[in-house]
């Protein structure tokens, strides 16, 4: 029976990068059935490795499964599309295995038919043989045919492999979805606008493979266009696999500033000190924003703040903000004492270069003090779609000795991703009475971690959101373990408690 992995468990069963691989698949050494690697392929490339553990695979399909559970109870809609989608993609992984024995019995039966043929051409008894298992095919197709269209439910599950290029980016298209639904829920950066086929941003030319229009546009093609193959990535889905031209952001200049009147979804408010604010955009004016970046906030046109973006790319609707109260602030204010559900508040933006380096391929590790978490969860969520990451690790400083505000939404994602690692540091301070007195023993803390922690320091990526007085501790203190300055991405904490 064939087991299909995806690259990203193939390397890590390998212990190889994700890219070693991928230079693999383009030499011809790996062969991919719809994005995914044969296991029994990969250990004649690596012969080398030995399974010390048969049911390998099955284990890591049930710490997925597990920690879905986990978080379903938890009631957290963070986590729960996620980790749904991970479970879709399971249930796909198995499908495709099912399509590979399929294939495999196909080929048997062609080949024992071709035989029969040649056998009977002067044997009356085999030619009769010959005649009963054709109409065992023909019985057994009818069959398959009336269970087909018998069980649609089942071909939403289907998953239909899609290549970007120039940039050589795959991802999964699945059931109804479009392909600007299911690129932008990978994690790409795709282009688009209105997502309603009007503005003609999300156009691509189809260069492999097939698609069926699902949902009606406004947009019109120029004759030349049509002939080229070009279509709206936003009222197309994929029918099999496909390889496409599409415009992609590559940088922060690539992203258009946008003003878009948003409603307030749900307003939670965590402690006395932080308010956790759900917007929802309209339909056909989505926010465009790389993971990272942030916005301005605006009620009644005048009382406005900067806010970094708590939320995925991949979900360019609904938009989270974590909102501390500050004396000083007048959007705080509002926000904490005057804010009613429903009420409309403006995004002008998006700003700010504390991006992904995607072309990096080096393990990432993410430190934030207190709620500049914000903007770290966005970078989080974002190299999880994308799965460039063999291994991520998270630091969350705190300024006291409490839990972090989402520490369940952290160690929910340790229980749903293998390669993720989460702690909590925390300066431990029985008086607190200066706050420079807590950067100083939160950063002897964070020393202490990585020390025992032992990581390869100067093979990684930083991603650093902090107050400046720490925040040059701790890029002082990476420098001095020789990462290189490219491999430090510092953002100076915008709004304290």
């Amino acid at each position: 029976m064939a087991r299909l992995l995806s690259i990203s468990k193939a390397a890590r069963l390998i212990g190889v990068k994700r890219k070693v691989l991928q230079k693999k698949i383009q030499d011809g050494e790996l062969v991919t059935f719809e994005g995914m690697i044969d296991i029994d392929n990969l250990l004649q490339v690596y012969p080398q490795t030995k399974l010390y553990d048969d049911s390998m695979l099955e284990k890591v399909e049930h710490i997925m499964a597990t920690a879905m559970r986990k978080v379903v109870s938890q009631h957290s809609s963070d986590v729960n599309t996620e980790l749904l989608a991970t479970r879709v993609r399971i249930l796909n992984n198995e499908l495709m295995q099912a399509k590979e024995i399929i294939g495999q019995y196909s080929t048997l039966i062609q080949k024992v038919e071709s035989k029969l043929t040649q056998l009977s051409a002067e044997n009356n008894e085999l030619l009769q043989l010959k005649s009963w298992f054709k109409e065992l095919l023909q019985e057994n197709h009818a069959v398959n045919t009336k269970d087909e269209t018998t069980s649609p439910r089942i071909k939403p599950f289907a998953a239909n492999h899609i290549r970007l290029l120039p940039s050589t980016r795959d991802y999964f298209s699945e059931g109804n979805e479009t392909l600007l639904e299911s690129g932008l829920r990978a994690g790409l950066a795709l282009n688009y606008g209105c997502s309603n086929g009007n503005c003609g941003l999300c156009k691509a030319k189809l260069l492999m493979g097939t698609v069926e229009q699902s949902r009606f546009y406004d947009y019109v093609f120029s004759e030349a266009e049509k002939q080229a193959g070009y279509l709206l990535m936003c009222s197309n889905k994929a029918t099999s696999d496909v390889v496409l031209e599409a415009n992609e952001a590559d940088s922060a200049a690539d992203i258009p500033y946008q003003e878009i009147d948003t409603r307030i979804k749900k307003m939670e408010q965590i402690n006395p000190h932080l308010l956790i604010l759900h917007l929802k955009t309209p339909r056909t004016q989505r926010l465009r924003f790389l993971a990272g970046q942030y916005v301005n906030l605006s009620v009644k046109g005048q009382i406005n703040s900067d806010y970094a973006l708590a939320s995925c790319p991949c979900d360019d609707m609904n938009i989270q903000f974590h909102i501390t109260k500050e004396a000083g602030n007048a959007f705080s204010q509002y926000a904490f004492y005057k804010l009613k559900h429903n009420e409309t508040i403006t995004i002008k933006g998006p700003q700010g270069n504390f991006l992904l380096d995607e072309s990096a391929s080096k393990e990432l590790v993410f430190i934030a003090w207190d709620t500049s978490f914000s903007a770290i969860k966005s970078l989080i969520q974002h190299a999880m779609s994308l799965e460039i990451a063999d291994k991520i690790y998270f630091y969350w400083l705190t300024s006291c000795d409490e839990v972090p505000y989402l520490d369940n939404l952290c160690r929910s994602w340790m229980d749903a991703f293998d390669n993720f690692f989460y702690q909590h540091v925390s300066p431990y301070v029985e008086h607190q009475t200066e706050r420079k007195y807590c950067y100083t023993r939160a950063m002897e803390e964070l020393a202490k971690q990585l020390t025992k922690d032992a990581l390869p320091l100067a093979d990684m990526e930083f991603y650093i959101s902090a107050p400046e007085p720490i925040l040059s501790d701790i890029e002082e203190f990476v420098e001095a373990h020789h990462v290189p300055r490219a491999s430090i991405h510092l953002d100076t904490f915008l709004h304290d408690i």
